[in-house]
């Protein structure tokens, strides 16, 4: 009977045992397995020579290598490899077999860790990879209302980006059936970049008091309504071009600029590919070719020597292979980097810190003299550029007895500001000049106690 009792206990605990762990290993295998369908994937945005491309047991797509733009030759494999194309490549390479190989497992030291190489059945130790952004200090992002954080990829600090959650898009209709496109960090789609020299204009007839004007992101030009200038006010300043420059006043503004003489300029009329016609700015003397759509150019890849690297010239989509540069002369800075092909010198892996203009607001300056406002590389938000006070002509205003004239910093012309309350200030007894708008003179001399 004790028998019987202690066998059927043993049958209830190896049936209680397999139930809990079978639906333990069914739980796993639920949550490793991914429904596609619940995954929602941003397009993939590929650059020239890459295509759209889904790795198996991934969701959404990567970009890689156009393969029909490479030529691959096939390696001839010695005793014990096999050919074998990698994931994600377009050309085949020897792989070994691993099959029959046993592997052990080496002990790396610190700051090294155990990988296989490509091509190889057991791994080695080799240096961890670096974080760059260990040493970036980041500061702190406080988001405004109907904006939230993100990290741009391949960068450190955290920026901030409209939350799409809150804006509503309207769903534009592109010129010539062009499919609207949307950037990683906008909300909103637009219509991509036209061709316009491939786009025949018809130039509309304006009234008196309309001009010609072509939209951004628009070809074609429409009339619209001449803007009604006031120049009265305005103080211009005198503009003494140097040779070769002749004044002249843009349209919309007060005061002349200089431009070159188009008289003194020969020019030669260049020859665009595609037939494309050459165009010239208002404001240049020389025609030149427009700028080429490259998204629609294939190009084949050229295989280079070893002494020759790929270079694509300006104004050109299809690189081709030039000689490199002769290096034995070259002086580099101290700093870890890579070099790119056709360089002498590192490109270095520093990362410039610089301030972060997200965080900041700023206020658009009104500049004197209609000056437009100018932002330096560092610097986030736009100042008045300095101007030539000796070429100014200043009207000097009549101030009243409880003011004096005052010039500002970085102003060229005096304005009129109330006189400061002196009462109960003590100034030292010196002999010196006394300047409008102080309560103290500026002492000339340092006085001298009589004995």
């Amino acid at each position: 009977m004790k028998l019987k009792l202690i066998f059927s206990l043993f049958l209830v605990l190896v049936f209680c045992s397999l139930f809990v762990f079978g639906d333990e290993n069914e739980t796993e295998g639920q949550e490793s397995r991914i429904d596609c369908r619940l995954v929602r994937c941003m397009a993939a945005n590929c650059t020239e020579g890459q295509v759209p491309y889904k790795k198996k047991g991934e969701c959404c797509e990567s970009c890689m290598l156009d393969c029909s733009l490479v030529d691959c030759y096939t390696p001839k494999c010695k005793k014990g490899y096999y050919l074998k194309k990698p994931e994600g490549q377009c050309c085949q390479i020897c792989q070994r077999e691993c099959s029959a190989i046993q592997c052990g497992i080496p002990k790396c030291a610190p700051g090294y860790i155990s990988q296989v190489p490509v091509g190889e059945c057991c791994p080695t130790c080799v240096k961890k990879p670096v974080n760059p952004c260990a040493l970036v200090l980041c500061p702190i992002v406080d988001c405004m209302i109907g904006w939230v954080p993100y990290k741009p990829e391949g960068e450190c600090c955290t920026k901030c980006k409209q939350d799409c959650t809150t804006v509503k898009c309207a769903m534009p209709v592109c010129e010539d059936g062009a499919t609207p496109t949307k950037n990683p960090n906008e909300c909103c789609y637009k219509c991509p970049p036209v061709n316009c020299a491939a786009v025949q204009c018809l130039v509309p007839k304006c009234n008196a008091n309309e001009s010609l004007y072509t939209p951004p992101e628009r070809c074609c030009p429409i009339c619209r309504p001449n803007p009604t200038l006031d120049c009265t006010n305005t103080l211009c300043p005198i503009v003494d071009c140097m040779i070769g420059w002749v004044p002249y006043k843009p349209e919309g503004e007060c005061c002349d600029r200089c431009k070159q003489d188009c008289t003194l300029v020969k020019c030669a009329m260049p020859v665009c590919e595609d037939g494309s016609k050459p165009i010239k700015n208002p404001n240049e003397c020389c025609y030149k070719c427009p700028a080429v759509d490259c998204s629609t150019v294939r190009c084949m890849r050229p295989l280079c020597n070893e002494n020759e690297h790929l270079y694509t010239p300006p104004g050109k989509c299809c690189p081709i292979c030039r000689p490199n540069p002769n290096c034995t002369d070259a002086i580099c800075p101290a700093c870890v980097g890579h070099i790119e092909p056709g360089q002498c010198c590192p490109t270095c892996d520093t990362i410039p810190v610089g301030p972060d203009c997200t965080t900041v607001k700023c206020a658009m300056p009104v500049c004197e003299d209609g000056a437009k406002p100018t932002k330096n590389p560092n610097e986030c938000c736009y100042k008045c550029p300095p101007v030539n006070c000796a070429a100014v002509q200043c009207p000097v205003p009549k101030c009243n007895a409880n003011e004096s004239l005052y010039t500002p910093p970085e102003r060229c012309c005096p304005i009129c500001r109330p006189n400061p309350d002196c009462t109960g200030i003590m100034c030292p007894e010196c002999v010196g000049t006394k300047l409008p708008g102080q309560c103290c003179p500026t002492c000339d001399s340092i006085p001298v106690e009589m004995a």
